[in-house]
């Protein structure tokens, strides 16, 4: 029952998020964008390809060690991920497109969003292993400090 809770805390989260980034994500690509087609549902694909990098780095971090309890992977994985991104939205969109008269484009949509979907979940599970081989602060381990301080910069300039 705990399990189904944090799900869906992280579901109603993950929800409002998208609710709440839809319209702000839209504008934002139609600005860099400006010849873009309003009717492309840049909310969505945005969402759903930010969703698959998040939930592959949370995968890769889980999967190589890193200690992440189970109550936050079900409230950040399959709860707020699994919400915040929407398959069901995605295919939704493909069908406004192909209906609007746009077949080439929900085509397109179609295969980019997979195609870069999948492409984001491995970079994000490939930045785990990156983080991982950076050294990720671990209970009871020493964290190795990636930027080095200023002391021990000015220590090298010295003995060189």
């Amino acid at each position: 029952m705990r399990n189904i809770v944090l799900v869906f805390a992280g579901g109603f989260c993950g929800t409002l998020a998208r609710a709440l980034l839809a319209m702000p994500t839209k504008s934002l690509a139609l600005s860099l964008f400006p010849h873009a087609s309003s009717r492309f549902p840049w909310d969505i694909f945005a969402i759903n390809l930010s969703g698959a990098l998040a939930l592959g780095l949370l995968y890769g971090l889980w999967e190589r060690g890193i200690p992440l309890s189970d109550d936050f992977r079900h409230t950040a994985g399959p709860g707020f991920l699994g919400a915040f991104t929407t398959f069901s939205s995605y295919i939704v969109g493909t069908d406004l497109l192909a209906r609007a008269g746009l077949p080439d484009i929900a085509i397109f949509y179609a295969i980019a969003s997979l195609v870069l979907g999948v492409g984001c979940a491995w970079a994000g599970y490939s930045a785990a292993g990156t983080i991982i081989r950076r050294g990720v602060p671990q209970p009871g381990k020493h964290v190795l400090d990636v930027i080095p301080s200023l002391e021990e910069e000015m220590e090298d300039e010295v003995l060189d």
